[in-house]
């Protein structure tokens, strides 16, 4: 089973089987929240406790990539609940001892018009980015998937697919049920590293026919 947890602009989901939890995601700060930013860690903490999660059946911390809005409370969930973080290495610079000079690469827009706007507030954006270094608690983590791996050693019927493009290491999860966790990998996706990486993944999520598709910022698609 699959569920939301929105957190405010931003969802992290929890995968339950037989009585064992994965989080996917941790949320984090967002353009978004201006002046007062927020990490989200409190109400993330309050619907973890509500779903009954424990250090005794959280068995995986699953990153769908490295930017701060999905994996800044990641560092404190592992300390907290003693479970191992799993992502792709190439996102590894984002969250190990993240340089401004590669966060900033996410500042990358498709759109004449939003190119224009970054270019007219860069600065303002580059002392936001300094300040997520900042407060970020960096770690290294525990596991390092790749494309098929399958995450039946944690207990859980699922895939990883790698989904490059938003982030050079954006994974994403396929459950044997034939549902897909996506990240910011799905549709929509306004920024990205590289948009004809993301325009290949997308492909790949939209030839999967998945029976509903969950995204990093949007409701949960579902399909027939």
């Amino acid at each position: 089973m699959i569920t939301q947890l929105d957190l405010g602009l931003v969802n992290a989901y929890l995968l339950e089987e037989n009585g064992v939890f994965m989080l996917v995601d941790t949320g984090g700060y967002l353009f978004g929240d201006g002046k007062n930013l927020n990490n989200r860690r409190d109400i993330l903490e309050s619907k973890l406790k509500e779903a009954g999660v424990t250090k005794e059946n959280l068995k995986l911390l699953f990153l769908t990539h490295g930017d701060c809005d999905h994996c800044m409370n990641a560092a404190y969930i592992a300390k907290k609940y003693e479970v191992p973080i799993a992502m792709n290495q190439a996102d590894l610079n984002l969250v190990n001892h993240p340089k401004l000079e590669f966060v900033m690469k996410t500042v990358n827009y498709r759109s004449f018009v939003m190119k224009l706007v970054t270019k007219l507030i860069y600065s303002k954006i580059e002392k936001l980015m300094e300040k997520t270094i900042q407060d970020f608690e960096s770690f290294t983590p525990d596991v390092f998937v790749k494309d098929g791996d399958r995450l039946d050693p944690y207990g859980f019927s699922a895939t990883v697919i790698t989904l490059p493009g938003h982030t050079p290491g954006s994974v994403g999860i396929v459950t044997d049920e034939n549902e897909a966790i996506v990240g910011d990998a799905g549709p929509g996706a306004m920024n990205a590293f590289d948009f004809a990486d993301y325009d290949k993944s997308l492909e790949k999520i939209v030839r999967g026919k998945y029976k509903t598709i969950y995204m990093g910022h949007k409701p949960p698609v579902h399909h027939n």
